[in-house]
């Protein structure tokens, strides 16, 4: 596969209007007054041009499929997602055709999935974040997904792959309406719980994961627009300390079918609040009616106020 032609950010904007936002070049990120950081296995387009190159000229709009003989052509076979920052809020995106199911795997022109050394996976976590007991917010906004699409909104707290509490939402297995999305609350390990589910329409949702102490170990509440939706008595209690994480990942076992466009999510805020602390005293996630002006020739209103 090629690499995408590269524009420069004033070429974008001369042929496509005016588009303001920029893509991050380093490792971490300043957003919100912290440093993120992308994980070890995010793999990333930091041009805009790439982006807007193909986002444009090659059918991935919002509700079109791509076409796989221009991916090949045109995508370079090194980058698989990316993330823009606008008007404070963070959009990240993953691109068709590769997916994580025990290994990472892309579908060639053949239809046959092939391995590859690295998925569509976009992650990030709170730089010199290690919590413990309290409350962990993540304010998305979560669109329409693709239909049967095996792509995942991810909001975790990480410390292991035995210590780990997550959401991960997106289209899921066998749905058959295909009108809401499906959000997947899961400990992995001590002790493993998976199973619960929650749907949820397109639109702005918080997400919370809230740690309590009980008999000095974590009970684990998990939270959506403030419903409580699972609680777990955890065998751990704070030796084991957090990372906090937000992310965007082709999953093989959230959908039916490898992606065929574009997907991508946006996050207005992600907080963490130690235990005691005023969860409301510096809360900006209510009453938003933010847009994102890359997507405003296909959805004028894509944000809507809630």
């Amino acid at each position: 596969m090629k690499r995408i032609g590269q524009m420069s950010l004033l070429s974008g904007l001369a042929i496509f209007g005016v588009l303001s936002f920029n893509i991050a070049s380093a490792k971490c990120i300043t957003w919100k007054g912290r440093n993120w950081c992308e994980d070890a296995t995010t793999n990333l387009a930091r041009n805009e041009g790439e982006f807007l190159d193909y986002y444009y000229k090659y059918g991935c709009q919002l509700n079109l499929s791509c076409d796989l003989e221009s991916f090949n052509e045109h995508l370079d076979d090194e980058v698989f997602g990316g993330y823009l920052l606008e008007r404070n809020l963070l959009v990240m995106y993953t691109y068709p055709y590769t997916r994580y199911n025990h290994g990472c795997e892309y579908l060639d022109t053949n239809n046959q999935f092939e391995s590859i050394d690295k998925c569509a996976r976009v992650k990030f976590y709170q730089e010199g974040l290690e919590g413990g007991y309290g409350t962990y917010n993540w304010r998305v906004y979560l669109p329409k997904p693709e239909a049967k699409a095996q792509f995942s909104v991810g909001m975790f707290l990480y410390n292991d792959d035995n210590h780990e509490l997550d959401f991960e939402c997106g289209y899921g297995k066998n749905n058959s309406s295909g009108k809401k999305i499906m959000c997947y609350m899961t400990s992995q390990n001590n002790p493993y719980s998976a199973g619960d589910v929650k749907e949820v329409k397109s639109g702005w949702h918080t997400f919370q994961l809230k740690l309590e102490p009980q008999n000095d170990q974590y009970y684990a509440h998990w939270l959506i627009d403030g419903q409580e939706v699972k609680t777990l008595q955890l065998n751990y209690g704070d030796e084991k300390r957090f990372r906090l994480y937000f992310s965007t990942e082709n999953l093989a076992f959230i959908g039916d079918e490898v992606p065929h466009k574009i997907n991508w999510t946006a996050f207005k805020n992600v907080q963490y609040y130690p235990m005691n602390h005023d969860e409301t005293s510096n809360n900006e996630t209510r009453n938003s009616s933010t847009y994102v002006p890359m997507f405003r020739n296909h959805y004028k209103k894509l944000f809507k106020r809630k």
